[in-house]
C-alpha cells in the first residue's frame, strides 16, 4: 500500500512542476487535449489486458488468471465487443458466450475451450 501512495505521491509532484510549462507550450486546449488522448490510450490499455473479476471468489480468479492474455484479448475484441453492439447499439437478440465455465452445472471449471482457437 505505502508503493502505490508513493508513486501516486510522485506522479502527482512530476504534474505539479510540468503542468505549467505544458500550459505555456500547448495552451488549455491542447493540454486538455493531451490528457484526453492518455485518457484514450489507458482505457484501450484496460479493456485488452485487465480482466473482470468484480465479485469473484478466490479459485474463481485462478482460473480468470489462468486464461493466457492473449486469448483474453482477442475474446474481448472478437466476442465481448461484438455482443455489446449487437445487443445494445443495434437491439439484436444475441447470445452472450463467456470466457470462462466455473463449477456449477457441469462439474468443470476453467476457460472456455470451445471458443473458436483461430483468434
Amino acid at each position: 500500500m505505502s508503493f502505490s501512495v508513493a508513486t501516486n505521491l510522485f506522479w502527482a509532484g512530476v504534474l505539479t512542476v510540468v503542468f505549467p510549462h505544458l500550459l505555456d507550450v500547448l495552451g488549455p486546449t491542447g493540454v486538455l487535449g493531451l490528457f484526453a488522448g492518455f485518457n484514450i490510450v489507458a482505457l484501450v490499455m484496460i479493456f485488452l489486458w485487465v480482466p473482470e473479476t468484480a465479485q469473484r471468489t478466490l479459485e474463481e480468479l485462478d482460473y480468470i488468471f489462468a486464461v493466457p492474455t492473449r486469448r483474453h484479448m482477442s475474446y474481448q475484441v472478437f466476442t465481448w465487443l461484438p455482443f455489446v453492439f449487437n445487443r445494445f447499439v443495434l437491439r439484436k437478440d444475441v447470445k452472450f458466450v463467456s470466457l470462462y465455465r466455473f463449477r456449477g452445472s457441469h462439474g468443470e471449471s476453467g476457460y472456455n475451450e470451445n471458443m473458436p482457437s483461430d483468434f
